[in-house]
């Protein structure tokens, strides 16, 4: 009995300490994967557009609708702008808080990850991580792979959500 016992123990031990591992490994997947410099796909209910990220800022160039094709938001320390066929134009960051929410993101998922200041769940083979600075809430998804499939950032009553396009 003390046998089957410990047989028993132990491979729950082991089930355990791998379960463990892979969320573990997928939580370095996503620091990875946030760590500049980085490009993505990305769709919104609204729009698609390209996302790159560098230490020194982020470009967003939109592909869909087809009206907005071309736009290119590009925000750096000093601020936010909008060009379009050579005009560009200064813009308040509330106007494009939809994608800038990314780029803050994106911004602060690492160092959330280094803090240990993250929750992380597991549902249908999708590991979200989640963590809050001040009042927004900010969730990365990804498959059972590791790889980035989504992003949520909830702020001011608003949601705005990002699929990632592999």
């Amino acid at each position: 009995m003390k046998k089957t016992l410990s047989l028993c123990l132990a491979v729950t031990l082991v089930l355990l300490l791998s379960a463990c591992g892979g969320k573990t490994d997928c939580v370095q997947k996503i620091k990875a994967a946030f760590t500049a410099p980085f490009d993505y796909s990305v769709r919104t209910a609204s729009f698609g557009f390209e996302y790159t990220k560098t230490p020194e800022g982020a470009v967003m160039v939109l592909d869909s609708p087809d009206t907005l094709k071309g736009l290119t938001v590009t925000r750096t320390p000093s601020g936010v702008t909008a060009s379009y066929d050579g005009i560009v134009v200064t813009l308040p960051e509330s106007t494009v808080q939809k994608l800038t929410s990314l780029d803050a993101l994106a911004d602060k998922v690492c160092s959330a990850i280094d803090a240990g200041e993250y929750t992380l769940s597991t549902e249908n083979g999708v590991t979200s991580l989640a963590f809050a600075s001040g009042d927004t809430v900010y969730t990365v998804c990804c498959d059972e792979n590791g790889t980035l499939t989504g992003a949520k950032v909830g702020e001011n009553g608003k949601t705005y959500e990002f699929t990632f396009i592999n």
